[in-house]
């Protein structure tokens, strides 16, 4: 830990970026995914990690940090995972994409006793690799306590920051149950147990299944519940492949939109491109509101940059 002047922090360059998914995951911060059952919370940390893990875009708009991953996977056991896993043989092979497979429920308040670890030997093994960002699946089997107890967060959380403090950390968690009405509203909105599973992330993702879509594909809305700085970006309707699990938005994003304008207005200023992203449009692209907020319409514009 350094003592910093104002003038020493605000000139220092850091070597790390401040997102590792741009403005939704911040770089060695926690971000809880979280869902009902069967609503595709484990494809989508899946997807997420297949775009940091190669460095693309995540939901075709959001920059990605590339680098090594890690799911730790407790939910499934070792050949269901491989199964899954085997999808994906074409676009992971060779990449620093690490597993830990230890189906069951586990105890994380006895993996530290008299300021000793004492820790499975497959989380050992990860500790000495330190991935750049670690997705564990899921909260429910970490721990034997009350999840309507804080503490439990406390320990969940802070357990793994401690064993990994360069990394970024997603949790996948269930939602509450039993709640009806518009997704954005309700009680289902948010993970299950204490209020300090979402409050103590970083970042929130929340992600409900709407149905099939065609094909077969599992279509489903993410909603982002929490965001650390800045405005809240719109929620995205996927599509999740049912030959490789991979996402897909349904629609064209803000930066495809962007995209376009640009390829038809090649002399387009920034103003006239945040305008146009942040103005509801009835005819043309089909859309009938805003493709997305000032600050994400900036953001884009900067990138693109437009001037």
């Amino acid at each position: 830990m350094t003592l910093w002047t104002y003038d020493q922090f605000v000139t220092h360059e850091f070597q790390r970026p401040s997102y590792i998914i741009d403005p939704v995951f911040p770089h060695k911060g926690v971000l809880c995914i979280h869902g009902q059952q069967t609503s595709g919370k484990s494809q989508l940390a899946l997807g997420m990690l297949v775009n940091l893990v190669r460095g693309e875009m995540f939901l075709k708009q959001y920059r990605t940090t590339q680098g090594s991953v890690a799911y730790v996977q407790y939910d499934l056991p070792e050949k269901l995972w491989q199964d899954r896993l085997g999808m994906l043989k074409p676009i992971l092979s060779g990449m620093p994409f690490y597993n830990v497979v230890d189906f069951g429920y586990h105890n994380m308040a006895e993996w530290k006793k008299g300021g000793k670890w004492f820790l499975p030997s497959d989380v050992a093994q990860l500790r000495e690799i330190q991935p750049e960002t670690i997705v564990v699946d899921s909260v429910a089997r970490c721990h034997q306590m009350d999840e309507n107890d804080s503490r439990a967060t406390r320990l969940v959380y802070g357990y793994w920051q401690e064993l990994f403090p360069d990394s970024s950390l997603a949790f996948i968690h269930h939602n509450n149950k039993d709640k009806v009405g518009p997704f954005r509203q309700n009680e289902a909105s948010r993970p299950r147990g204490s209020t300090a599973w979402l409050d103590n992330a970083n970042g929130g993702m929340g992600i409900r299944r709407l149905g099939r879509g065609k094909g077969g594909k599992h279509r489903a809305q993410i909603v982002f519940t929490k965001v650390t700085a800045g405005e809240e970006p719109s929620p995205c309707e996927i599509e999740i492949s049912t030959e490789t699990l991979l996402l897909t938005p349904t629609h064209l994003t803000a930066r495809e939109l962007a995209e376009l304008f640009i390829r038809d207005n090649p002399r387009a200023t920034k103003k006239q491109l945040v305008d146009w992203l942040t103005t509801p449009q009835e005819n043309g692209d089909k859309r009938s509101e805003a493709a997305c907020g000032p600050s994400r319409a900036y953001q884009i514009a900067t990138e693109m940059a437009i001037t």
